[in-house]
């Protein structure tokens, strides 16, 4: 047994380009559930005078809706073309770890906290610097059912300046192959780091196993739990920490490929999406074939002579991204900066939203996945009309029962927790312009393939 089995407590044998840990290691059991910032006077479910007004809207009160609200909304809709937040260089956030900003753009999750599991299986508590950045643009992609399933392949521009070392298959300057008995460092990185995740109870699809072709193709079905992993784990050179110190940074991808995406499974409550403009874009939330997602480390270490520290425990985790929704108007994709980096073999805790397998730092149970400043803005229409004499106070009521139902209890995540599990296997993909072990689906960039080239090689830092 390596010695990094030894202290995870498994054997790790390598297969195909496949790590293989013991299924066994089912040891977190909970994932906290954030509270919620709802502007009032919104809540979490319309009162019964709310509702009893809703259910009686007379078809004037339904043409005021759509002559004071609805216009409104879709214009704010069309101007969130800009980018949210600001992007941090990897380099701005070594020096200064958790100097982000919090900014909850997007998010109506509060006082969240991140949960680890170490080697021990001893759980424990980190509050990150939560904060949000989206491209401008971001926002209007979408996947749509007649797709094209023809590749489309991403030339990458680029090249890594680092002379290739021995075991080097993809030629990115890390050790990666078999031949040196442990996989190399992105093998060794990618089980201190791995995180562990929570898949939900009720999950209909798969993950998979895919043609080394583009396009992008299923060619099998590998079950739901244990999770399987892909990797991709790539150098990005020196930079300074917070002290002053020189360090070697690397970025790891941990990718979780479906043969589908089922589409939002929702909270059962009614939809009314033409009264607040979301018909424009609820297709964005739609099921499709393929589903890639995925949460992305800056992981850094001091420096060997002068460049890469072979040593896996040797790094520290820096700052992690969750997508959910990813590129969409309800995009909920989160960055998480540790002010104190967290050391290498503690794993932290994900949950995957059922049918639409958005990551997440919580549990997403009943999360709204519309963006919170959207609701704001909602609330603050619904509160101008009013006072202006615009709609009548059961028009008033009406909406807030809509808006309630809509965002609170219909475009909302469903999960259920099973307990966590760390990956059963971990496949390294390469780098895109020299996918290893059969995975050269990855230089798949179309948009039926949901640009799966791009998100390895866009930076994320």
């Amino acid at each position: 047994m390596s010695e990094l089995g030894k202290r995870l407590g498994t054997g790790l044998v390598i297969l195909s380009g496949f790590v293989v840990c013991n299924p066994a290691m089912v040891r977190a059991q909970t994932v906290p559930k954030p509270s919620l910032a709802i502007p009032s006077p919104l809540a979490s479910s319309p009162t019964v005078a709310e509702q009893n007004a809703l259910q009686n809207l007379t078809s004037a009160q339904q043409e005021n809706i759509q002559t004071y609200i609805r216009p409104q909304l879709l214009q704010a809709i069309e101007n969130n073309t800009a980018a949210t937040g600001t992007f941090r260089s990897w380099q701005s956030i070594l020096a200064n770890p958790g100097g982000g900003a919090t900014a909850h753009i997007n998010s109506s999750a509060q006082g969240v906290t991140v949960q680890f599991i170490n080697s021990a299986g001893s759980q424990f508590t980190v509050t990150p610097t939560f904060r949000e950045y989206h491209p401008a643009g971001s926002n209007t992609a979408s996947v749509t059912a007649g797709a094209s399933r023809a590749g489309s392949l991403l030339r990458p521009t680029c090249c890594h300046p680092i002379p290739p070392p021995p075991q080097d298959l993809d030629g990115d300057g890390l050790t990666d192959s078999q031949s040196d008995g442990e996989g190399g460092l992105e093998y060794a990185l990618a089980m201190e780091f791995m995180p562990e995740y929570f898949i939900s109870t009720g999950e209909q699809q798969q993950f998979a196993s895919y043609g080394n072709y583009v396009p992008w193709t299923v060619t099998g079905l590998l079950g739901t739990n244990p999770p399987t992993s892909r990797i991709h784990v790539t150098p990005l050179g020196l930079g300074t920490d917070q002290n002053g110190n020189q360090v070697y940074a690397i970025r790891a991808d941990f990718l979780s490929l479906w043969n589908a995406d089922g589409g939002l499974v929702g909270g059962g409550a009614a939809c009314f999406y033409s009264y607040f403009g979301l018909d424009n874009v609820i297709q964005q939330v739609s099921g499709h074939y393929l589903d890639a997602e995925r949460s992305v480390m800056l992981l850094a270490a001091p420096p060997v002579n002068g460049g890469v520290n072979p040593d896996a425990t040797a790094y520290r985790l820096y700052s992690i991204y969750t997508a959910a929704h990813e590129g969409t108007f309800f995009d909920q994709s989160e960055y998480l900066d540790f002010s104190t980096p967290v050391a290498a073999g503690n794993h932290i805790l994900l949950t995957q939203s059922v049918s639409k397998h958005s990551t997440y730092a919580f549990n997403p149970d009943f999360y709204p996945i519309t963006p919170a400043w959207f609701i704001a803005s909602t609330n603050a229409s619904i509160e101008a009309a009013y006072l202006d004499g615009d709609i009548d106070d059961a028009t008033y009521l009406a909406l807030l029962a809509a808006a309630n139902d809509t965002f609170y209890g219909c475009l909302v995540e469903r999960f259920g927790n099973q307990g966590g599990q760390i990956p059963s296997q971990a496949t390294n993909v390469g780098e895109v312009d020299h996918p290893i072990f059969l995975q050269g689906y990855i230089q798949d960039n179309s948009s039926a393939a949901l640009n799966l080239a791009s998100k390895l090689t866009n930076p994320v830092f």
